[in-house]
């Protein structure tokens, strides 16, 4: 091999090993960042109710369509833990489709929270239901 091109070659391998050093260096910082800085982290948050919660749906008769659908939907079993933080409801049918609208309400420490919907759900369709509790645990 001539001198040039093997020169060509270490000093590419060279280049390469910083270049991946820098990577892997810049990578291990992404823990803290300033506003010059771009980058991910992560952290495990505490829920407020670990054993889950009940729901319950309420029908009524659209005359019009002719069909029922759930106005309105009842959560219990929620833990006191989870007064005065937020709850979204959101009803779902086959393949994860949205049905009726997601309504938001903020919780007490009852253990039971009314939903009505603003725009329902038809009650054939509906296979479950997403519930996410959000906010700021005070311990």
């Amino acid at each position: 091999m001539k001198k040039s091109v093997r020169q060509a070659l270490v000093a590419g391998t060279f280049a390469v090993a910083v270049g991946g050093g820098i990577v892997a260096a810049s990578a291990a910082t992404l823990g803290t960042l300033t506003s010059t800085n771009l980058g991910a982290a992560s952290s495990v948050v505490a829920a407020c109710d670990t054993n889950g919660v009940d729901i319950a749906y309420t029908t009524a008769y659209n005359a019009t369509a002719h069909e029922y659908v759930i106005d309105t939907a009842t959560v219990s079993s929620i833990n006191a833990a989870c007064d005065g933080q937020s709850m979204k409801v959101q009803l779902y049918g086959a393949a994860g489709v949205v049905e009726g609208s997601q309504e938001t309400e903020t919780l007490d420490a009852s253990g039971t929270q009314l939903f009505t919907f603003g725009t329902a759900a038809v009650s054939n369709v509906v296979t479950g239901a997403a519930i996410v509790i959000s906010g700021t645990i005070v311990p």
